[in-house]
């Protein structure tokens, strides 16, 4: 091996060890473009977070979107038992990055009569880091009803559509038409073999949502000389990034002596066992799915 190739060949090693250093095993930012670190006010005071309002703007969306299916439904009166029920709401976000470096070269060196001697090289290197956050809560569905009555009456629009919206919620979720189809069922007596159909059909339903978006970037320079091409094939350095939002909405009776206490509204054991199973296997499915990237 001439000295060229020997240079040459040490290089491709430090080069990827480089440019991995370079990107980092840190906490993906909430956003890609700007800290989310705290910041303060010229007093020392520190101020309300722009991503924590971003977080505001999506449970705001999801609490209007659960008060106007769950009053559209009592409104078909085949579910009054409805409006003892409440909601427990799971949001589940994501942030999911990932890079690589996989530089590769090509040596070329010229022999006797006319023949060509090549020698190709690569290392590779990748990095994965995942920031999740989960916040779980539950609304009345009394309370819920008495804001809409109070809403309809000052003459408020009841879309939600409208509202500001977070960076992954651009449209109706349709929570309110999920909750108003399981009302219909109710109205059909399809689901139960009680004949009276004012005692509750179900020990809960649930929905579950899940949006993600995804972008990437990827470079892949070539320099070819006269005995040495670099990077001939292959992705150079690649990134890509992902928000994930999952969103488990469970409806059930409340477990009125658990929320007399001092503390939010509770579900019955029944309905929170539901949901508890919901968001295991939630968590299950998105580590596997971490891992195997």
């Amino acid at each position: 091996m001439t000295g060229d190739f020997r240079q040459a060949f040490r290089l491709v090693p430090v080069s990827a060890l480089v440019f991995v250093g370079g990107c980092g095993i840190s906490i993906p930012e909430k956003s890609a473009f700007r800290s989310d670190a705290i910041a303060y006010s010229v007093d020392g005071s520190p101020k309300l977070s722009r991503e924590g309002g971003i977080e505001s703007d999506i449970i705001a969306h999801i609490r209007c979107e659960i008060r106007n299916g769950v009053a559209e439904a009592v409104k078909l009166n085949t579910v009054p038992w409805l409006k003892d029920w409440g909601a427990t709401v799971t949001l589940k976000l994501t942030w999911d990055e990932t890079g690589g470096v996989t530089p590769g070269v090509t040596f070329l060196d010229a022999l006797a009569a006319g023949q060509q001697f090549s020698f190709g090289a690569g290392v590779s290197g990748n990095r994965h880091a995942t920031r999740l956050e989960t916040i779980t809560f539950t609304y009345s569905n009394a309370e819920l009803l008495d804001e809409q009555a109070k809403d309809e009456k000052a003459g408020y629009a009841k879309s939600c559509i409208k509202m500001p919206d977070g960076t992954a919620i651009t449209s109706n979720l349709e929570i309110d038409q999920f909750i108003f189809d399981k009302a219909t069922i109710a109205a059909t007596g399809e689901a139960t073999s009680h004949t009276d159909l004012k005692e509750p059909i179900y020990s809960a339903f649930q929905e579950e949502i899940t949006f993600v978006a995804t972008y990437g970037v990827s470079i892949t320079p070539t320099w070819k000389l006269t005995r040495l091409t670099a990077n001939s094939s292959g992705t150079f350095l690649s990134a890509s990034r992902s928000h994930t939002s999952n969103l488990i909405i469970t409806l059930g009776p409340v477990d009125k002596a658990a929320s007399k206490k001092k503390g939010p509204t509770k579900l019955s054991s029944d309905a929170a066992s539901q949901h508890t199973a919901a968001l295991i296997g939630g968590q299950t499915a998105s580590a596997i799915i971490s891992q195997s990237r």
